[in-house]
């Protein structure tokens, strides 16, 4: 009899554990999409960056932050599936990753899926963390260039100092020249 009860305990725990294993594949499929479509949307981004087209800037800001929010509730999901799997198999305090799970996949398949995401998804990270720093220098590029001419800008239009310090009166001075005065 408590063979019997055994038994079907670890039967169920088995089909907890596949049930599992397949929802945990799902987020992962939707983890890649997600990814797959920051780092199209990165590259989206640098060409309107580059043509300074503030409604394309917004644009994908907003779908940006859309995506990073999907990516974190995908994330919390992921952690969820893991932490239930974790008490159901007896993995409390172990350190579960892919690999960890893929060497106790319910069958092979499962554990070529885990692995293969294993593999590709720090390079797809790592892809988006580059493009993501190109487009960062790309903005602090700009940002220097423009505040490199509003300090012309206000170089020529503010007055410049009609006299040297030995009490000349200075003739070659560039600042002011937009507006000049005489005094």
């Amino acid at each position: 009899m408590n063979q019997k009860f055994s038994d079907q305990t670890e039967r169920e725990a088995g089909e907890k554990l596949g049930f599992l294993y397949e929802h945990l594949l799902t987020n992962l499929d939707e983890e890649w999409s997600v990814q797959q479509s920051l780092l199209q949307l990165l590259e989206e981004e640098r060409a309107a960056l580059t043509q300074a087209s503030t409604e394309a800037i917004e644009n994908t800001n907003a779908r940006k932050e859309t995506l990073i929010l999907q990516e974190k509730e995908n994330t919390n999901a992921r952690r969820d599936i893991i932490d239930r799997m974790r008490v159901i198999a007896g993995w409390e305090g172990k350190k579960v990753t892919l690999s960890f799970l893929a060497d106790r996949a319910p069958d092979g398949a499962v554990a070529s899926r885990l692995r293969d995401y294993q593999q590709t998804l720090p390079h797809l990270v790592n892809a988006i963390r580059i493009h993501n720093r190109r487009n960062r220098e790309l903005i602090h590029a700009a940002l220097a260039d423009t505040q490199g001419a509003l300090q012309l800008i206000r170089s020529m239009v503010s007055p410049a100092t009609n006299y040297q310090k030995t009490g000349r009166f200075n003739e070659n001075a560039v600042q002011g020249t937009l507006i000049y005065r005489e005094g």
